[in-house]
């Protein structure tokens, strides 16, 4: 099976295949890639005749493979770039296209060697069903581009960094996952934004994530139960008053601080049982970053004080969807609940390991 880094090493060792099939849930690292081809094929001077794109919910893929045996134009190659590619998937057609694989099959007998044709699928899988997938499986190129989480998300934006020319420290990257989130697009955007920031061969560190990239509520909940695990109930409710200033509402916030308290409480469990931090990480789909302040906010807990937690928002919750108390109240007496708990625990010296 062909992977992205493949095809990146053929092409940065100059070699390059005629035909390619790209597809996958992540629709920015395809482009990302076909930006790559199309500098690295076709010299800009030459790219407004020798680069086409075509849509396939709009255009039939005869036309494509017609355009793809067709010579360079004062040019060593040709690119031929067909997107929407559905036809190689079990999804319905648009009606106005009639798509004729065999002219594509036909192409793949002999294919060109002056041109390249890449075609690009936004589908999880394609119709393993269907003849013309299991001739491209053989005769090309057929790349799966997947989520990218974890290691692999930390080292993709390592590697975007250095493209701009800057250097990403391992703790920015996971600050900058917690604070924006996995898409790609807003991820790239926020390294860019830093990146002129600190300036050509300077680094970005977590602090300077923390000053530019933007909070968000998820992020003021880490926050939160990290004041709260401090035993610092001033710093809790100023950022309790900062949220009801921002009008947000108090029922999501209780719907994310459940989420991170189930988190920590999955966590627990499973490295009780021998599990490590990659392994919880998998298992959960949850960025390693996410576990590790997991651990740190769990270790002041106990499981069976972990249910009790969840039952008092799930309380809460109830409370405040039935009107039985108003709803900003109901979260400050959760918080002041949770930090009575714990200032008691710590003048007993105990923990929730």
């Amino acid at each position: 099976m062909v992977t992205p880094q493949d095809v990146m090493r053929e092409l940065d060792a100059g070699r390059v295949r005629p035909l390619y099939v790209f597809y996958g849930e992540e629709p920015y690292l395809i482009d990302e890639m076909v930006r790559r081809f199309v500098e690295r094929l076709v010299p800009p001077e030459d790219r407004d005749l020798n680069v086409a794109v075509y849509d396939l919910t709009d255009v039939p893929v005869q036309v494509v493979v017609e355009d793809w045996l067709t010579l360079p134009f004062v040019s060593e190659r040709r690119l031929v770039v067909g997107t929407q590619a559905l036809f190689l998937t079990a999804e319905r057609l648009p009606k106005k296209v009639e798509h004729d694989p065999d002219v594509l099959l036909n192409a793949l007998v002999a294919p060109p060697t002056f041109s390249t044709l890449v075609l690009t699928v936004p589908t999880a899988k394609l119709d393993e069903r269907k003849r013309v997938v299991k001739a491209l499986r053989e005769a090309a190129a057929v790349v799966a581009f997947s989520p990218l989480k974890g290691a692999a998300l930390s080292a993709w934006l390592a590697a975007h960094a250095r493209d701009l020319g800057v250097h990403l420290a391992a703790d920015a990257a996971e600050e900058l996952v917690m604070r924006v989130g996995d898409e790609l697009p807003f991820l790239a955007t926020e390294v860019e934004k830093m990146a002129q920031y600190v300036g050509p061969g300077g680094t970005i560190t977590a602090d300077v994530v923390r000053e530019l990239a933007p909070r968000t509520l998820e992020q003021d909940v880490f926050a939160l139960i990290d004041s709260v695990c401090r035993v610092d109930t001033a710093a809790a409710y100023r950022m309790l008053r900062d949220l009801w200033l921002q009008q947000e509402e108090p029922v999501r916030l209780v719907a994310l601080l459940a989420r991170q308290f189930r988190l920590i409480l999955q966590v627990k469990t499973m490295s009780a049982k021998g599990y490590g931090t990659q392994q919880i990480a998998q298992r959960l789909r949850v960025h390693p970053y996410g576990v590790k302040k997991a651990m740190e906010q769990g270790r002041r807990f106990t499981e069976e004080h972990l249910l009790a937690i969840l039952d008092a928002l799930a309380e809460a919750d109830y409370c405040m969807k039935a009107g039985w108390m108003d709803k900003e109240l109901a979260v400050e007496a959760f918080i002041a609940r949770l930090a009575h708990w714990l200032q008691h625990r710590a003048r007993k010296g105990g923990n929730g390991s």
